[in-house]
């Protein structure tokens, strides 16, 4: 008993001590000026790609007569595909250029360490299946679409290859779970069974996309943020009726605790209301696919806690947070 006590004290004492370190220890500062070119590529934007293929995941699982729960079996090639679409989208979407100008990183390097992630990913994507390779491939050229932003025609436009870039992650993962072990072939009935619950994905997706853009302050939307969440909020309440109609525990818990942030912002309308329709509705997601599968949740951890040392010492700035400032 004494023993239990005694470590349960060491362990409290030593995590204090630690907290404090990672804190306020000045050696910090001298750290984390080697992550620079590692955050270059914008490692908390993956929070919504991991998501997004996990989704893909679960819902190919689903349609296998699959319903995943607490999933700790390990496979290469699903990691493998996790792996290389993380490499495709942050090194080629989610560069950060504001931190590279401020830190004035060497743009060359920059761009080799994108190159040779993009030889990685497309390496890694040819253990996976011609169908996952194929998408990977897809991707990285409609981002490159997307990155020419000044091309495009509409603000409609923008957001539907926004959509067609999250749905071409969502098949990865979808494609991954049919496919099983076969690298050509899969059972195209799978597909047909779950376009119900693929396009009610869609639908959840486009309204964080909404969300995203509605809670910026200058947002490109010309409309009253009020009609841009009510759009939002209509699309979850398809979503939820949606899934519980065909018996869907995912999509249907994840807009039902959504749904009120919208409602909440509807009737207040500050913009801090707004900020919270897409911060925590994007939190509640990650958390739920997380508790079906153990192995994202403790990626997304690190890569939250890693991003906090980071900012914090680099730019002493409280990021990423789920805090919403006062308006």
């Amino acid at each position: 008993m004494i023993s239990k006590i005694l470590l349960v004290a060491s362990i409290y004492f030593l995590w204090k001590y630690l907290s404090e370190f990672i804190k306020s220890n000045a050696l910090n500062k001298k750290i984390v000026p080697f992550m620079d070119y590692f955050f270059a590529f914008s490692p908390t934007s993956l929070f919504s790609v991991l998501a997004l293929t996990a989704l893909g995941f679960y819902i190919g699982s689903f349609s296998n007569n699959i319903i995943p729960q607490w999933e700790l079996n390990f496979n290469i090639k699903i990691f493998f595909l996790f792996l290389s679409l993380a490499f495709i989208t942050s090194s080629s979407l989610f560069i950060n250029e504001k931190n590279i100008s401020e830190l004035s990183l060497n743009n060359q390097k920059i761009n080799k360490i994108s190159k040779n992630l993009l030889l990685i990913s497309s390496f890694l994507l040819l253990f996976t299946n011609v169908y996952n390779f194929s998408l990977g491939i897809a991707l990285y050229y409609l981002i490159r679409i997307y990155k020419r932003g000044a091309s495009f025609s509409s603000l409609l436009n923008q957001h539907l290859i926004q959509c067609l870039i999250g749905f071409l992650l969502f098949l990865s993962g979808f494609f991954i779970a049919i496919t099983d072990k076969n690298y050509f072939f899969f059972e195209i009935s799978k597909l047909i069974y779950s376009v119900d619950i693929i396009v009610i994905s869609i639908l959840c997706y486009f309204s964080i996309i909404l969300s995203y853009e509605n809670q910026k302050k200058n947002s490109n939307f010309k409309t009253n943020k009020r009609n841009i969440n009510s759009i939002s909020f209509l699309l979850l309440i398809v979503v939820l009726i949606t899934a519980l109609k065909i018996n869907e525990p995912l999509l249907a818990i994840y807009s039902a605790c959504s749904i009120p942030f919208y409602i909440f912002a509807f009737f207040r309308g500050l913009n801090k209301d707004f900020k919270r329709t897409f911060i925590y509705p994007l939190f509640i997601f990650n958390f739920f696919i997380s508790t079906i599968y153990p192995y994202l949740g403790i990626s997304l951890i690190f890569i939250f806690y890693i991003s906090k040392y980071y900012y914090w010492h680099r730019f002493d700035k409280n990021y990423p947070t789920f805090l919403v400032k006062n308006d």
